[in-house]
């Protein structure tokens, strides 16, 4: 038990100060697998857990198609939107790694580009426990703050986890992330990033 505390406490040190020295790691070493899954699985699981405290959006009646209408209903429900979420993420993952795997021509697997980038999910599941106990208090324009900062270090990392895995720099990276990003974001926003992203600042205290 002592041992997997200090390997989590070793996984959040790499992640926060040491990046590239970490996705380095789990990349050529196969070191954090079992941290990166065990943390990923927890944000599956508090991020689910969150969406029966969400509140349910009322009917939408913006256009003239009931069946539109009754989509985009369906769709914002909470637990949909989780699973539509985590979707998108893998999409987006998927979309990347063969976006890259033609630019690059490199031999990688997805497996081997899967774990740098999922271990990025530990920063959104930080944040969560860490305001947990302020949802309630805190306003809506801090929580939005909160939510924009984590959102653009998540992506930071992301390129920073891509550097490291196909070893170039950030500008010949953008392409494909926009390439792959595109769709995805404009219908979930940041959380094709990190799926913990859209529950950060949820108050279960009701």
């Amino acid at each position: 038990m002592i041992n997997s505390k200090s390997t989590i406490i070793s996984y959040y040190k790499g992640l926060i100060f040491s990046p590239s020295k970490f996705f380095s790691e789990i990349l050529f070493e196969g070191k954090y697998k079992k941290e990166t899954i065990i943390v990923f699985m927890l944000g599956v699981i508090i991020t689910f857990a969150k969406t029966f405290y969400l509140k349910e959006l009322q009917p939408m009646n913006y256009y003239d198609s009931k069946f539109i209408n009754d989509l985009l209903t369906f769709l914002g429900l909470p637990r949909i939107s989780w699973l539509l979420g985590y979707i998108l993420y893998f999409s987006f993952l998927y979309m990347l790694y063969k976006c890259y795997a033609c630019k690059f021509k490199n031999k990688l697997t997805f497996n081997k580009v899967f774990f740098p980038i999922i271990s990025i999910n530990g920063i959104a599941l930080f944040f969560h426990l860490l305001l947990f106990p302020f949802n309630a208090v805190l306003p809506h324009f801090i929580k939005t703050i909160i939510v924009l900062i984590v959102s653009l270090w998540v992506i930071l990392l992301i390129f920073k986890a891509l550097c490291v895995i196909y070893k170039t720099s950030y500008q010949t990276l953008i392409p494909c992330f926009l390439i792959a990003s595109i769709v995805p974001f404009v219908m979930m926003g940041f959380t094709i990033y990190s799926p913990p992203l859209a529950s950060i600042t949820t108050n279960i205290f009701k």
